[in-house]
């Protein structure tokens, strides 16, 4: 009978045979798992262009979260070249990216229209 960690972790025990080693490795990666509920995080830094009205698509790096579901994702917009960029919303956010409009505060809060700059992202969803 393997031990458990005071967070429930299973682990195997001294007196335990080496053979049932695979078995105990799989229960304590099985149990790490499902703490994560099967989630995934990608952290990136991606430049991004929006068009003329200010609006932009971005997709995941790395490929698509799990069909059918929507991850969690923060961005943080950087300053470009021409001020600084202020997100106003997403517009649209699905498994394989996501779609908002930025603007610029230091120019009188226009659309940044076409003028690229760099954000940061965070997304938490479901592995595919």
């Amino acid at each position: 009978m393997p031990g458990m960690t005071a967070g429930g972790l299973p682990y195997p025990l001294p007196s335990e045979p080496v053979r049932d080693g695979a078995a105990a490795i799989r229960d304590l990666a099985e149990a790490i798992e499902a703490r994560g509920g099967g989630r995934e995080v990608r952290a990136f830094r991606v430049l991004i262009t929006p068009d003329g009205g200010g609006t932009f698509s971005q997709l995941f790096p790395g490929g698509s979260f799990k069909a059918g579901t929507v991850p969690n994702v923060t961005v943080t917009c950087e300053s470009s070249a021409s001020g600084i960029v202020v997100l106003v919303g997403l517009q649209s956010l699905d498994a394989n990216g996501f779609s908002g409009a930025a603007m610029q505060t230091s120019i009188g809060a226009s659309a940044v229209r076409g003028s690229p700059f760099w954000a940061q992202v965070i997304a938490v969803g479901q592995k595919p």
